[in-house]
């Protein structure tokens, strides 16, 4: 079973689902020589279904199903870097960046709409975060 996803900024990476759905295909299909070597959807399947089957998940998330938790990524395609569409899984694997995630629905629940965060504040938990990094910072100075 193969999934791709992501585990955390710590260990050199940002979260950010788009950009290794795009460097995966582009590392696969250089190392085999074959541009073919990966399609768009495959790796779409991988970041979504994939992911879910490697977390013993599938029957629950992954994928777009009835009796399965509705979660959702809304994107906005009306940017130059997705437009246009004429393939919506390239649109996404190859053009797709985090500012374009419109809204989020976490199992029937909104919790990104118009791009503003529903469910915490935002601000307060990232003052919050650099409020108990400064003595860490400091020890390390």
């Amino acid at each position: 079973v193969v999934g791709l996803g992501t585990d955390g900024p710590v260990s050199g990476n940002t979260l950010d689902l788009f950009s290794l759905m795009k460097f995966l295909p582009m590392a696969h299909k250089t190392n085999q020589q074959d541009r073919a070597y990966l399609t768009a959807q495959e790796v779409f399947e991988l970041a979504t279904i994939g992911g879910a089957k490697v977390l013993g998940i599938d029957n629950q998330v992954g994928s777009l199903e009835i009796g399965k938790r509705a979660d959702l990524v809304v994107l906005n395609p009306n940017t130059f870097n997705m437009s246009p569409v004429y393939d919506v899984y390239a649109a996404i694997v190859y053009g797709a960046q985090p500012h374009n995630v419109q809204d989020v629905m976490i199992d029937g629940t909104w919790v990104l709409k118009n791009q503003q965060c529903l469910t915490v504040d935002e601000q307060t938990i990232f003052q919050d975060l650099l409020t108990a990094l400064h003595p860490i910072r400091d020890h390390f100075q």
